[in-house]
């Protein structure tokens, strides 16, 4: 029984770092202005949706703290050079997105 879960618990950690690493990317971009974003808002690069703003919050710095979500299709289009911009929509100025 020992050696049973001895084996399986390294199996079990191996596993769950793969399908983590699967998934879709998530992570938070910061701006000094609210431009108007929306949680749902799109994430646009080349003018193809890659991912989903997933929320929008104001920081105690008084920062926008708007959490991202990168489908996993794409996740490896984002590097750490990449740029997010807030832009309008040019069919509906109200309508925000994301530009990378």
């Amino acid at each position: 029984m020992k050696k049973l879960l001895y084996w399986s618990l390294p199996t079990f950690i191996v596993c769950g770092v793969l399908l983590a690493c699967a998934g879709s990317l998530q992570f938070t971009v910061f701006y000094d202005r609210d431009e108007g974003l929306r949680q749902e808002d799109p994430v646009l690069w080349n003018e193809q949706e890659i991912g989903k703003v997933h929320s929008v919050k104001q920081n105690p710095q008084g920062r926008l703290a708007v959490g991202l979500k990168i489908g996993k299709d794409f996740r490896e289009k984002v590097t750490d050079e990449s740029r997010f911009l807030i832009q309008a929509d040019p069919q509906n100025y109200w309508q925000k997105h994301i530009e990378m």
